[in-house]
């Protein structure tokens, strides 16, 4: 468990860092090696990169909530495999919510 240390706190800079790349470097339309691929956002270039700007923020979020929740010490109290469970979580949870916006904002697309 010693190991796990500050696990949360490197996977929360990862996040961010992730989240940095995508800002500053976005993936091109069509992309298969990052980026969030919906099936709305396959359509065009114009909601592929609203999804990508919106799913660059998500990381952001995740990677400051893992941050949060190292400096709480909650890596004491929860085990490695709920927080894992919460990592897929907030993940499936963004691509969700990002869905739902692109659909409603380019109901054409």
């Amino acid at each position: 468990m010693e190991m796990l240390k500050n696990i949360y706190f490197d996977i929360g800079l990862f996040f961010i860092l992730i989240a940095l790349v995508m800002k500053f470097f976005p993936p091109k339309f069509g992309n298969f090696v990052y980026g969030v691929r919906t099936k709305v956002t396959m359509k065009n270039s114009a909601v592929w990169t609203n999804g990508q700007r919106l799913f660059s923020f998500s990381f952001l979020a995740i990677g400051i909530i893992f941050s949060i929740l190292s400096i709480v010490k909650l890596d004491e109290i929860i085990k490695p495999f709920p927080m894992v469970l919460l990592l897929i979580y907030l993940w499936k949870l963004a691509e969700y919510f990002i869905h739902k916006y692109l659909v409603t904002t380019f109901p054409n697309a």
